[in-house]
């Protein structure tokens, strides 16, 4: 997140440009009455991911995760998953055999 004045124009243009997901049925801005909001994914409590190849020091970077938490309601309970490991192999649990990658399909 950028917080300075100078970076105005900079936060400007990241969000001109960045398109998440389409807004059907008004889904953004998140609600704050959501009551058990479920954030996965094995970035979205990664600061690293946020920073990409820049590797200077930030203290005002905000996870997904954080983003999140924060625009909930205090009442609400925050469920979080990794989910699957991005530099692991998909091994089915049951079979033991790697599940197909999705260019494979």
């Amino acid at each position: 997140m950028v917080y300075f004045i100078r970076n105005l124009q900079a936060r400007e243009a990241a969000q001109k440009s960045i398109v998440l997901l389409k807004n059907k049925n008004n889904t953004l801005p998140l609600s704050k009455d959501i009551k058990v909001p479920y954030v996965t994914g094995p970035f979205a409590n990664s600061s690293d991911v946020l920073m990409g190849n820049y590797y200077g020091i930030s203290s005002s970077v905000v996870t997904i995760l954080s983003g999140i938490a924060d625009a909930v309601s205090l009442s609400s309970s925050l469920n979080y998953r990794s989910g699957a490991l991005p530099f692991h192999k998909n091994i089915n649990p049951k079979t033991g055999r790697q599940m197909l990658q999705p260019s494979q399909m």
